[in-house]
């Protein structure tokens, strides 16, 4: 049978003591347990801290080194945008220094990225021409007119100025420049293809590109001459052709595997069907526009 450890009273199985040492020590475990059961609790609180924090320094160093990265990938695009640029620039001026040589290089070597910019470049300068163009031909009209609309001012009638669809301008000839151009680099894979060259596509949008490369200059020169006189700068436009040309037949000698006489007969057929169909679609635009013009007349003075 058990005994009190304090008192040595024998006890039956499960008896408490009661004596005064016994009594003492239960109260002393009944308190002593409370702190044990906190202390646990700001142990497991602490724990449970330490890993909070631990997870978010893992969460923030994950942040960082996706911020790093992500910094380091735009350096290296802005890089490589800028080597590109470089680069495009750098095409347009040698093959105009040397179109015979660099010109032909350019398609032997296929850097195919150039010559998409240099043909965008020309597209969007073609553009900008035609919206400068309309808009100098909406004001030439506007100061013929005028008499009108003082005329109609004294008896009291309100007349509107006319006004020419200019970004509509700008759109067409961006989207016609990039059509020819695309028209080109097919009929050149076609002739290409017939002759049983074994020239790649890349090669075709550069030789496409001479063209854009000779004509970007005088489309420059040609939109800065239209605030100073419209005919110059249509006229100065129009010399690109005779360029363009010129510069396509050195290109095409980038294409090593079919004879020099088929490649003059290559640019030649290429040029003079690209320039009936761009003649075509001039023809439809113009009346187009020319009905728009009317329209706009009418609406201004009826």
């Amino acid at each position: 049978m058990p005994f009190c450890k304090y008192c040595g009273k024998q006890l039956k199985d499960g008896e408490e003591c009661t004596c005064e040492r016994a009594r003492s020590a239960k109260n002393d475990v009944e308190m002593e347990l409370p702190v044990q059961v906190e202390d646990e609790k700001k142990g497991n609180s602490i724990e449970k801290t330490e890993l909070v924090m631990e997870v978010t320094n893992e969460e923030n160093g994950k942040y960082d080194a996706k911020h790093e990265t992500d910094q380091q990938n735009h350096k290296e695009i802005l890089q490589k945008s800028f080597e590109i640029l470089k680069g495009t620039c750098k095409q347009l001026v040698l093959c105009w220094k040397a179109p015979n040589c660099h010109g032909s290089g350019l398609v032997e070597k296929g850097d195919h990225i150039y010559a998409i910019i240099l043909i965008m470049v020309h597209a969007l300068l073609s553009g900008f021409l035609s919206l400068v163009q309309v808009e100098k031909v909406g004001k030439t009209i506007n100061a013929l007119v005028s008499p009108v609309y003082s005329l109609a001012e004294t008896f009291g009638i309100n007349v509107n100025k006319i006004e020419l669809p200019v970004s509509k301008a700008f759109w067409c000839s961006l989207f016609c420049s990039l059509a020819i151009s695309g028209l080109i680099t097919i009929l050149l894979a076609l002739a290409l293809y017939i002759v049983k060259s074994k020239a790649e596509i890349k090669q075709m949008i550069c030789i496409t590109s001479l063209r854009s490369i000779a004509a970007i200059p005088f489309t420059i020169i040609a939109i800065l001459f239209t605030f100073i006189n419209q005919s110059v700068g249509l006229a100065i436009n129009a010399v690109a052709l005779i360029f363009s040309y010129t510069f396509m037949l050195q290109g095409i000698k980038g294409v090593t595997d079919i004879e020099e006489n088929k490649k003059i007969y290559i640019v030649a057929i290429v040029n003079t069907v690209t320039l009936f169909v761009a003649m075509f679609i001039a023809e439809v635009v113009l009346k187009e526009a020319a009905g728009e013009l009317i329209e706009g007349i009418k609406s201004s003075l009826f």
